[in-house]
């Protein structure tokens, strides 16, 4: 008889998405490609051939893409080099979880006081510190909190970031472990995510039912249908479109990974479950956030902070940020029970 593996012990019945055949394929196409740019730009620097310089632009235009491809394929994995939950003398636990799909997630969790814990997700290229200054102070308010490092980030396991599309398995995977926690009221569970982790949250929320309430900061689009903008042309949308075409594209030729439902698609379905949207900045991503607050449903609520930058809004505005936060989770989770599905 074979010996199960750790995923079938576990009862999880999909194998991991690695690094494939597709993604070192991706990495010669990127490599061609710049070796291509670079002798397209050498030769119009000696020919001055105007039809030269435009395709050695073309080429710099999509190796920006695929840049960007690369950069969501390969996060970066910022270490954890402290724990501040020990300087604020907070009973914690270091656990190991598994997403759904079968990675093994390492995190920190922190037992409820006021019966309410919040699943914290961080953005990409970072890690479970990134929300530490809004975690210790939902912790010193009673929240118990669950602060953990997505595959590919921090100490969690996995070689490959594929934008959110699985990584939403993680979020499943963390809230599925809140589950089994003794401590944890399974009617006040929920979920904070910024940038990348907010639009994780969102789309995992969307079909998670054990998630009752949500904020959302800054969230990134998923798929190409969530950079709808305002009626209207926009030179700016026509020169950017064909690259963001190509990075979802390549993206799901290089990782072996279909493009999920996107924010638009989901956020409608995460009422009647309460959601704050959060938006730093102006521009292009502002506007984003609004259709994204227009298409959710009730009750919602929407933040916006223009006067700061992305991931900045803690700094400038710290009270009322705390306040926000730990404001809407006590409003929905602490003092309101069990919500009700229609």
């Amino acid at each position: 008889m074979p010996i199960p593996t750790d995923n079938a012990r576990r009862g999880i019945d999909v194998e991991p998405v690695k690094r494939g055949p597709r993604y070192y394929l991706f990495l010669l196409f990127l490599i061609t490609w710049g070796i291509l740019f670079l002798l397209a730009a050498s030769t119009a620097l000696t020919r001055l051939s105007p039809l030269v310089f435009l395709a050695a632009g073309l080429l710099l235009y999509y190796f920006y893409a695929l840049g960007n491809v690369h950069r969501s394929l390969n996060p970066v994995r910022t270490p954890i080099l402290k724990n501040p939950l020990t300087q604020l003398g907070v009973k914690f636990y270091d656990v190991v979880f598994p997403s759904r799909d079968g990675w093994d997630l390492s995190g920190w969790f922190i037992p409820p006081k006021n019966g309410a814990t919040v699943i914290l997700t961080h953005g990409m290229g970072g890690n479970r510190l990134d929300l530490i200054h809004i975690a210790s102070v939902l912790a010193e308010r009673g929240f118990g909190l669950l602060m953990y490092d997505m595959r590919a980030h921090g100490r969690s396991t996995g070689n490959l970031g594929t934008r959110g599309w699985l990584e939403v398995n993680d979020l499943h995977g963390a809230a599925d472990y809140l589950l089994t926690r003794p401590e944890v009221d399974h009617n006040k569970i929920g979920a904070m995510g910024f940038s990348l982790g907010g639009q994780i949250t969102i789309r995992a929320v969307a079909e998670n039912n054990s998630i009752k309430a949500i904020i959302t900061e800054d969230p990134s689009p998923a798929t190409l249908t969530d950079h709808q903008m305002s009626a209207g042309f926009s030179f700016r949308n026509l020169i950017n479109y064909p690259a963001k075409w190509m990075v979802y594209r390549i993206l799901s030729a290089a990782s072996g990974v279909s493009p999920p439902m996107g924010i638009l698609e989901s956020i409608g379905k995460v009422a009647p479950r309460p959601i704050l949207l959060i938006s730093s900045g102006v521009g292009r991503g502002q506007e984003l956030i609004r259709i994204f607050f227009d298409s959710a449903g009730n009750p919602k609520e929407l933040w916006e902070v223009p006067e700061t930058g992305h991931g900045w809004i803690y700094n400038d505005r710290p009270e009322v940020y705390q306040d926000k936060i730990c404001g809407f989770f006590e409003r929905w989770l602490v003092e309101i029970g069990e919500i009700e599905y229609t």
